[in-house]
């Protein structure tokens, strides 16, 4: 949300967040100016480790003048 806000020029921001199997899926995708070839900065990379560190696995698309996308994809944890 804080990347959208920061950098993105967006008028809107959709998250979408949904259990996907055993795993939890996170979804959030802007109106934004979007980027070609985007690069890891800080806030991308932060946000890779934190994922990777906890067993997940993280993706970002984008396109110029089409928004920009980040997909998590977390394991569920069992409560037992």
């Amino acid at each position: 949300m804080t990347n959208a806000a920061k950098h993105s020029c967006a008028e809107n921001l959709w998250i979408v967040v949904e259990q996907y199997g055993r795993s939890v899926r996170l979804r959030a995708h802007d109106d934004g100016r979007g980027t070609h070839g985007h690069g890891d900065g800080f806030g991308l990379r932060g946000m890779r480790e934190r994922i990777e560190r906890a067993g997940g696995e993280i993706h970002f698309t984008s396109q110029r003048g089409r928004g920009f996308s980040v997909t998590a994809l977390l394991p569920l944890r069992s409560s037992v």
